[in-house]
């Protein structure tokens, strides 16, 4: 799950006096998971501050469940949820939705494929109806499935030219050897083009079952009244008799030294782009909490490490930062800047401005900060200012409806369980500095670089 975007301090502030002043309101709208008699898993939350109910429903797998040599295959299936049923046609779907004043949307992801659900309490019913039509009766009409295939493919051209996309595509490739991880969730325009409607419904009749569904409701429901309404949508699906779906493995590419696998990748734009990415564990109660609490430490705010040393001290960029790509397997932890290739530099021998004196001097500011906290142990003003800043970036997601939907399922498929969600902010408030010296010093040791340079469009590594 992507982390939370950079929140301004005041709301932080905002949250965690809510969450240290109501206690008993987060206890009393805890959440609560059955399972149906066909091993469907509903998980209910009720939060009555808004007439809002959002409705995730996670299928286990995602792109972690596709045949290794069909990438694209669970990305072009989940969007064909959209596109029509047996029952309905895709403005059938569109319809209903959009006079209950909902929203309803289908995304795709490596552990899990996510159909979201936005309505009014008293419509509830009604979009379950529709939703529990997509999810089950997806009609892969051919003509349909051509014009997602063009959308897919018109969408790869667009996805090129935008930095992230292309930093992270190859810190992919640069850092996992095999498995799910080292694809694309999209794929590839090679692979879209050969993925047959044959393909695309066998796979839905795989992974579409309700052993592999978590039906999280969240929002202003009675718990009883929302577990039977998603009874009636959902109960019927026959029991498959496979166990649930385990994302495939991904293994590691080695990385020998202190970081030797390197990308470069040129583009018609003024600024260049840097990622590092250093491999870590999977996701586990033992590290998690450890891990936010580093992301914060390295770019929670104004005050993290690579804020106060690479933008204010040294003025390298703007806005460095880092991110958490958290898998069900193996994830990493990456650090990203954007900053001018070329700088005129005045120093004893006169003026220099090389490409590649100013990205290295970027390089050795980011590898700096995480060398340094590999070495020593962080102050404990820096660890309570880190460890507040993630408490508050959580509770402060919190306060949307869908976001807590989110976190309930990701919780549950993970295998940290949906009562994690819960639990977290009082694991976090348990990292200690020995906690974070440890974890750096186990996973910071090995990274791998990719690189956008102003330039034709090219390639080299």
């Amino acid at each position: 799950m992507a982390r939370v975007g950079r929140l301004c301090v005041t709301g932080i502030l905002a949250a965690l006096a809510w969450w240290s002043a109501t206690p008993a309101v987060w206890a009393q709208n805890r959440p609560h998971l059955t399972r149906l008699r066909n091993r469907l898993t509903v998980i209910t939350k009720e939060v009555h501050s808004s007439n809002v109910v959002a409705v995730s429903v996670f299928v286990r797998g995602g792109a972690s469940a596709e045949p290794a040599h069909v990438p694209g295959l669970a990305n072009f299936t989940h969007h064909m949820l959209l596109r029509g049923t047996t029952h309905r046609t895709a403005e059938q779907i569109k319809a209903p939705i959009e006079a209950i004043g909902g929203t309803l949307q289908a995304r795709a992801d490596y552990d899990y494929s996510m159909t979201f659900l936005l309505c009014s309490a008293d419509a509830l019913r009604t979009g379950l109806t529709v939703m529990s039509d997509v999810i089950r009766h997806p009609r892969f009409d051919p003509a349909e499935v051509e014009k997602q295939r063009e959308q897919i493919l018109s969408a790869f051209a667009r996805l090129d030219e935008e930095p992230g996309w292309v930093l992270q595509r190859e810190m992919a490739n640069l850092l996992y050897a095999s498995g799910p991880y080292s694809r694309a969730v999209p794929g590839t325009p090679e692979s879209v083009k050969r993925i047959t409607r044959e393909q695309l419904v066998s796979f839905h009749r795989q992974q579409y079952t309700p052993e592999n569904l978590i039906v999280v409701v969240v929002g202003n429901i009675d718990r009883a009244a929302a577990e039977e309404s998603v009874e009636r949508a959902f109960g019927d699906m026959p029991f498959s008799g496979r166990p649930p779906t385990t994302p495939q493995p991904s293994t590691w590419r080695p990385l020998g030294g202190y970081g030797t696998n390197v990308a470069v990748r040129s583009r018609p734009t003024d600024l260049a782009h840097l990622l590092i990415g250093f491999p870590i564990g999977a996701v586990t109660r033992e590290e998690y909490p450890a891990i936010l609490v580093m992301d914060s430490l390295l770019s929670g705010g104004m005050g993290s490490r690579l804020m106060r040393e690479v933008r204010e001290r040294q003025g390298l960029s703007y806005n460095p930062g880092t991110y958490y790509a958290e898998y069900c397997g193996p994830s990493y932890l990456a650090a990203y800047i954007q900053t001018e290739p070329v700088r005129l530099v005045f120093g004893l021998n006169g003026p220099y401005h090389t490409p590649e004196m100013m990205l290295n001097r970027v390089k050795d500011a980011l590898l700096e900060q995480f060398d340094w906290v590999r070495q020593h142990p962080v102050t404990e003003a820096e660890l309570q200012r880190a460890r507040r800043y993630t408490i508050g970036t959580f509770i402060y997601d919190h306060q949307r409806t869908v976001n807590q939907a989110r976190y309930l399922g990701w919780f549950e498929l993970s295998g940290l369980g949906y009562q994690y969600d819960e639990e977290l902010p009082k694991a976090i408030e348990k990292v200690t500095k020995e906690d974070i010296l440890a974890l750096a010093r186990k996973y910071f040791n090995h990274y791998a670089i990719a690189l956008i340079v102003p330039g034709s469009n090219s390639e080299r590594r």
